[in-house]
């Protein structure tokens, strides 16, 4: 028997009531009949709430007695997954928790990766030159400087430049030479084709074909769309951060923080390789030395190999993995 309260369809008033189900699976309440149990409409069990009957009147039974019901379901009904059964269990819960654990690590590891490099090649080039003009009018207004170098090196640099794009291009290459302030020695490629070199760089590197190999590298970001990819990736992180707190105010700013996307996250190794292997390719095939990629990279790792400042090496990271590929390609190994 089940103790709670009856309330007739079409009264507000409810009164003290006593439910039974018999060996047949009739109910009955106080008495009176109401009908075959298996048929009535029982609410699901939430926590310790109360629960609702609603019989075929259309009047309500209404109970506290939530282990009496759930035996009377059991009985009657057969055993049932219940809410309450799913929100009871810790075994379950912890289960749960891994399992949604698991789950968003691959997504953020291995789905959103490729999730964003087949975005970034179904986007025309035509499409992100408005926000690479964006990203480098901010770092000039912020963080760079006009360069310094005399007229007869940047117009040497423009034409080593220029020797180096592809012709078959889907982006409007161009070098932009800049002071670097506190970026120091550095080169990076926005989506849109510009590539900025600090005068820092090329007084560092200082050799034609070490700065060829540099450029050539960044040449191979922006062909691959690898910047494109990163900006993706930080903006659908943080989208999906925004939908799961419930808080989209940030949404609007994603783009706003492409800048800070470009100089503090680095490249995955896979695209520095990537990128390494397409300026090794395009030096061999112009003639050009492809061991200076090596040796450029060598020199930024002796200047800058245990400094924290912001440089080169922060977003391009280098380390056995990344010098190991290198070689082997240029010995001609798989």
């Amino acid at each position: 028997m089940v103790d709670g309260w009856l309330q007739t369809a079409g009264r507000s008033q409810r009164l003290p009531a006593r439910l039974h189900v018999d060996a047949a699976g009739h109910t009955v309440i106080d008495g009176a009949p109401a009908g075959a149990f298996a048929a009535l409409e029982v609410s699901t069990r939430i926590g310790n709430t109360r629960r609702f009957i609603t019989l075929p009147d259309g009047a309500s039974f209404e109970s506290e007695d939530n282990d009496g019901i759930d035996a009377l379901i059991a009985r009657h009904r057969g055993r049932r997954v219940s809410l309450y059964g799913l929100e009871s269990s810790l075994r379950l819960a912890l289960t749960s928790v891994v399992v949604v654990a698991a789950a968003g690590w691959y997504f953020f590891s291995t789905g959103l990766p490729a999730l964003s490099e087949r975005m970034a090649h179904a986007v025309p080039a035509s499409a992100v030159s408005t926000l690479g003009t964006g990203i480098l009018r901010t770092l000039d207004a912020e963080l760079l400087e006009p360069t310094t170098l005399a007229d007869d090196k940047q117009a040497q640099l423009h034409k080593l430049f220029d020797a180096l794009k592809p012709a078959d291009s889907a982006f409007d290459l161009r070098l932009n030479l800049r002071a670097g302030g506190t970026l120091g020695a550095n080169a990076f490629a926005l989506p849109d084709g510009n590539i900025v070199l600090t005068d820092e760089l090329v007084e560092l590197v200082s050799s034609d074909a070490k700065i060829a190999a540099i450029l050539q590298h960044e040449i191979g970001h922006v062909e691959r769309r690898h910047s494109l990819q990163k900006i993706i990736r930080a903006s659908a992180t943080t989208a999906i951060v925004y939908g799961v707190t419930g808080d989209a105010s940030g949404i609007a700013g994603l783009l706003a923080s492409a800048p800070a996307v470009m100089l503090q996250l680095h490249y995955s190794r896979e695209m520095e390789t990537d990128a390494d292997l397409y300026a090794l390719q395009h030096l061999r095939a112009a003639g050009r030395d492809p061991h200076a990629m090596i040796h450029a990279l060598e020199a930024l790792h002796a200047e800058y190999g245990g400094a924290e400042t912001l440089h080169y090496l922060s977003t391009h990271p280098l380390d056995n993995s990344r010098i190991a590929p290198l070689r082997s390609a240029i010995e001609g190994k798989p």
